[in-house]
């Protein structure tokens, strides 16, 4: 009776609350489409002088647009009036990348402050996309500062018609109507439609979205396998991107491999890092060689596979090198690898960093590869190779596009997510994107989405290590790459300043300590716990550990790993 009365008098459990850390995540997309309208920069321009210097809210209504099939009269429409009726499956958020304001949150009477040069989103949930448009209100505040928001005027208003859902992405440019119904000014945004994962069968049993062991040691990440094999200060020596570079990085202690993903014109996921290759052809009249740049998603896997390819890396000297041989090395030493292929013939306790690639703008105007596959379609057909192949493998997902980030996050449950950025850096054309210019707003964009955390380049920490402390400070995983690791004494120093992984070249030459994956070395602890108490036995004519209660063991194994993400 005294344990009925104790479990009766016991506080009850809170949703979101465990061992004192309080963690609530956004969902995923099941059956509804989310909508974001971007604001990036400077976004509004107000032609009214008087209005140009002035503190803006902006607030975002979604209206029915099948109520325009029941006006049948003049007169229905006079008596409707203003008064459009709302979206009423919509649920709009609102997020503005500023320390303390980019989680999405319900909007506030006015909507949101809007500060030009910033990033600013509405986030819509809804059914029924075809049929929602959107009402969005300008309000001008005298008083920016008075909670009670009694200063706030209204100026003006636009109106934007349902979106063409056969692109995921697009921009737009409207007017802002003024109260006397002339324009006053224009709005220019980019839109982002994220639409569900069909098929997968996604869940609650298991999420590592937002989980992260912080307990464990930094984990050491191969990039591209083994390390870059045509451009870096060592290079590597085994073709990067192939199943033997990034199984050799896995027998040398890589605790995850980092590798790039695209797809083929025949909509396979294949691993290869640039997004075009050289093709090597002969003039009609000449005998001299020449190079012809394509973009990877112009091929199809077989033609890829079977031609001889120069990489666009090569220096200008050696372009040519080999061109002429005959290519007999073995399949995993063969560019072009499927992503299918790699979660066969890679050791299973080895993670998984897949980088998908997606064109992104650059300042200069370059990077935009034309009639890219539509976003949607991208993502969906990389993740459904994952779930399908998995077998429990440690999987984290980074990208450039920060739109590609939210697709990740969003039609998913399972994987985390990080944001990769370079921020502006000399040594990399910087991108245009206002998401992409700082350590600071791309750790504001992976709240803003919910990812796990970001992957920055090295570069940024290198002035100013209390950029590592803001990351931190704001809950997020942070990793770093590039060339400014490949170092022993800067692997050290970022693991002594709390990065959780670390991305370089060869593996093989710059990891120090424990020349084993440390997802093997706890397996092999955990698995001894469990001979000691019992639950297995180690057969005694290989050595190999067995469960006693069930023979079956590999998925079991290996599904017990995957909390240990």
């Amino acid at each position: 009776m005294a344990n009925l009365a104790a479990s009766i008098t016991q506080e009850p459990d809170v949703f979101g609350n465990f061992d004192g850390i309080r963690l609530i995540n956004r969902g995923w997309l099941t059956e509804q489409v989310e909508i974001q309208l971007q604001l990036h920069g400077d976004s509004i321009s107000i032609w009214k002088p008087k209005y140009r210097e002035q503190t803006y809210s902006i607030k975002c209504t979604t209206i029915d647009h099948r109520y325009k099939d029941a006006i049948d009269d003049t007169y229905e429409q006079e008596m409707l009036g203003d008064s459009l009726p709302p979206c009423t499956n919509s649920e709009i958020l609102v997020s503005v990348l500023e320390k303390g304001r980019s989680k999405p949150k319900p909007q506030t009477k006015y909507g949101a402050f809007y500060k030009a040069g910033n990033y600013f989103a509405f986030h819509i949930e809804t059914y029924d996309p075809e049929s929602v448009g959107y009402q969005l209100d300008f309000y001008v505040h005298d008083r920016p500062n008075d909670p009670s928001d009694t200063g706030a005027r209204h100026v003006g208003f636009s109106f934007l018609l349902p979106l063409d859902l056969k692109s995921a992405k697009g921009a737009k440019k409207i007017p802002i109507t003024g109260l006397s119904h002339r324009p006053i000014g224009q709005i220019e945004f980019k839109y982002l439609i994220v639409k569900p994962m069909i098929g997968a069968g996604f869940n609650m049993k298991q999420t590592f979205q937002r989980y992260w062991k912080s307990t464990r040691q930094p984990v050491d990440v191969g990039h591209r396998g083994l390390g870059s094999s045509y451009k870096c200060k060592k290079l590597a020596i085994v073709v990067e991107n192939t199943i033997k570079s990034l199984q050799e990085a896995a027998n040398h202690g890589a605790d995850f491999v980092e590798f790039d993903v695209h797809l083929t014109k025949d909509e396979v996921p294949v691993i290869y890092h640039d997004f075009k290759i050289l093709i090597t052809y002969r003039k009609k009249k000449r005998d001299d060689l020449e190079l012809f740049e394509v973009p990877v998603k112009d091929i199809a896997l077989a033609e890829l596979q079977q031609m001889k390819l120069s990489h666009p890396a090569y220096q200008s000297e050696h372009k040519y090198e080999g061109i002429q041989d005959d290519d007999v090395d073995p399949e995993d030493i063969q560019p072009f690898p499927t992503l299918e292929r790699l979660f066969e013939g890679v050791d299973i306790h080895t993670g998984f960093n897949i980088e998908v690639k997606y064109p992104l703008m650059k300042a200069d105007g370059t990077g935009n590869i034309s009639d890219y596959f539509d976003m949607n379609r991208f993502v969906d057909i990389i993740l459904a190779v994952v779930y399908r192949k998995h077998n429990g493998r440690r999987i984290v997902f980074s990208s450039f596009d920060p739109d590609v980030c939210s697709m990740l996050r969003l039609k998913q449950n399972l994987y985390p997510v990080l944001y990769l950025t370079q921020g502006v850096c000399p040594r990399y054309q910087p991108y245009d994107d206002i998401r992409t210019k700082s350590v600071e707003i791309a750790t504001e964009f992976a709240l803003s989405a919910g990812l796990l955390g970001i992957d920055v380049l090295s570069d940024m920490f290198v002035e100013d290590l209390s950029l590592i402390k803001y990351v931190k400070d704001s809950g997020l995983v942070l990793f770093v790459w590039g060339e400014g690791c490949n170092d022993k004494d800067t692997i050290q120093k970022f693991k002594d300043n709390k990065v959780d992984g670390i991305i370089y070249d060869r593996i093989d030459f710059y990891k120090t300590g424990e020349k084993e994956s440390i997802f093997k070395i706890e397996e092999k602890r955990k698995l001894d716990i469990l001979q000691r108490v019992g639950s297995i036995s180690r057969t005694e004519d290989s050595g190999s550990f067995s469960r006693m209660e069930d023979r079956n063991t590999n998925n079991e194994m290996h599904d017990s790993g995957t909390d240990s993400q």
